[in-house]
């Protein structure tokens, strides 16, 4: 049986891929503009080259061929005396406006995060491993941990994608049943915050790393919430407080493959009562040949990140289902929200 020859590829699929295969230079181009605060020098309206260049100590000449670029990104547009103004994409590149992407740039193009890319990305294909330890010599929370400046631009990226994503978890989820809400690698308690707002009655735990206890009592506190949250930390693969009627992991099980999650997850369904609730906060993946191609893209880009950075793993819900029974628990339903992220709830079994 003769295999069935493709079609000639045409002119614009040509020049496509060859977009495609050049968009690394757009990341860097986009991650340079947050890091010279191009867009915040525009922030009050159009200026000049020069004038521009003064704001961010920039070769005017140059900065001049790299708003060209930016003017293809569709991030600024140049009128007739070739002053520059921020489109409202590029507004997104602002540092002070919600729903900023200007420390998720910064960070997706920081060398040490590209280097891991365009060092290991085939190693972690051949050999199912995270590529981080093999570029850098030390896994990612090692490393951040002994580079302070890099882990402050990861905790800034993670803070603006919660950012993005609480909105839609808040509009998608009724949490107005729940007394104690435990948020299991709550970080600074951005989310545990949220709820307990839209939540008078409700108390909350944020337990997480030790490390980050400080901060998140000083974030609690800025909110008015310290009195109705308890900050506990420790490591979720040992034990995680009990009590609680809720138990909330936003983005925590994609860290990590299947064997340690389901540790986690079992740690979590010793804690819990028979009819406590859990909930994971993470992206579904959708597959199979009928999702649209950009939603296709859109996850298994999210899941190659989660193995060259972490040996993770963005799940389709068999994927959850799977892991969550190995641990005792029992899924109940998948909630879809406006965002990237879905609410994946569970039940002891």
């Amino acid at each position: 049986m003769s295999a069935t020859v493709p079609a000639a590829p045409s002119i614009a699929e040509r020049t496509a891929l060859r977009r495609t295969i050049l968009s690394y230079a757009a990341t860097h181009i986009i991650g340079v503009t947050a890091r010279l605060g191009l867009a915040d020098a525009l922030a009050d309206g159009p200026l000049t080259n020069a004038e521009l260049a003064a704001r961010v100590d920039a070769d005017p000449a140059t900065l001049a061929r790299f708003l060209r670029a930016l003017a293809g990104l569709g991030l600024v547009e140049r009128d007739a005396d070739g002053r520059a103004t921020l489109t409202a994409a590029g507004t997104l590149l602002r540092s002070d406006v919600p729903g900023s992407l200007h420390a998720i740039a910064i960070h997706q193009a920081s060398d040490y995060y590209q280097r891991t890319w365009s060092g290991g990305l085939e190693h972690s294909i051949r050999t199912g491993q995270s590529a981080f330890p093999l570029v850098h010599g030390a896994t990612n929370w090692e490393y951040r941990r002994q580079h302070p400046e890099r882990e402050r631009e990861f905790n800034r990226s993670m803070t603006s994608m919660s950012a993005q994503v609480i909105p839609s978890i808040m509009a998608a989820y009724d949490f107005a049943s729940f007394r104690r809400v435990i948020d299991i690698g709550g970080g600074r308690g951005h989310l545990v915050a949220e709820v307990l707002g839209a939540t008078p009655e409700a108390r909350g735990v944020v337990f997480d790393q030790p490390s980050v206890a400080d901060d998140a009592r000083a974030y609690l506190a800025e909110r008015g919430l310290l009195e109705r949250c308890e900050v506990a930390g420790g490591s979720f693969f040992d034990a995680v407080p009990d009590g609680g009627d809720l138990y909330l992991l936003k983005s925590i099980v994609h860290d990590w493959p299947d064997e340690p999650s389901t540790a986690l997850l079992r740690v979590c369904r010793n804690a819990m009562a028979p009819t406590a609730r859990l909930i994971l906060i993470e992206r579904v993946v959708r597959d199979g040949p009928d999702v649209p191609r950009e939603a296709l893209l859109d996850d298994a880009l999210g899941d190659m990140n989660m193995l060259v950075n972490m040996a993770g793993h963005e799940r389709t819900e068999d994927e959850f289902r799977t892991v969550l029974g190995a641990a005792g628990l029992t899924l109940r339903r998948v909630t879809p929200t406006t965002s990237y992220v879905s609410i994946v709830e569970a039940t002891p079994t």
